[in-house]
Order: structure tokens, then C-alpha cells, then sequence
């Protein structure tokens, strides 16, 4: 998976349909009113399904901006 394709799929989590926000490796979590623990959890199960990777959920409380969480995932994602 790359990380464009990453980031389609984190909006997916994340976004709710109706509204316009496209997520940037800058775009800062708590700014997107989505972004709470039901998210965090979808994000952890996602994280393990799809790219076999654990990310430990004090980590992902700590991650500030989607880049952050780019990051805990990176050795999975492609350019």
C-alpha cells in the first residue's frame, strides 16, 4: 500500500462522507472532530488487518498529526 493510498484509506476511518476534508501528513488530529477513541480503535484493528502491523495504542494517543501516525506504520506503506 503506499502512502497516498494509506491516507484515502485513513480518510475512510476517519471522514464522514458528507463532508470535504482531505487528509495531508500535516493535517493535525485534533482538529478533525472525527478523530476519538471510537476512531483510534478503528484505526488500531485496521492498522493490525490490513498492514499486519501492531501499533500500541500509547503510541497512537501520542501521534499529534497524521504524519505521526504515517509514521507508525511506514515499514508497511510503499511511495
Amino acid at each position: 500500500m503506499t502512502k497516498n493510498e494509506f491516507l484515502k484509506r485513513l480518510e475512510e476511518q476517519v471522514i464522514m462522507p458528507d463532508e470535504e476534508i482531505i487528509l495531508t501528513p500535516d493535517t493535525v488530529l485534533d482538529d478533525l472532530e472525527e478523530w476519538d477513541s471510537l476512531a483510534a480503535v478503528a484505526f488500531l484493528a485496521f492498522s493490525d488487518r490490513e498492514l499486519g502491523v501492531h501499533v500500541n495504542p500509547d503510541q497512537l494517543k501520542n501521534c499529534k498529526f497524521v504524519r505521526d501516525i504515517i509514521n507508525l506504520v511506514s515499514s508497511k506503506l510503499t511511495e
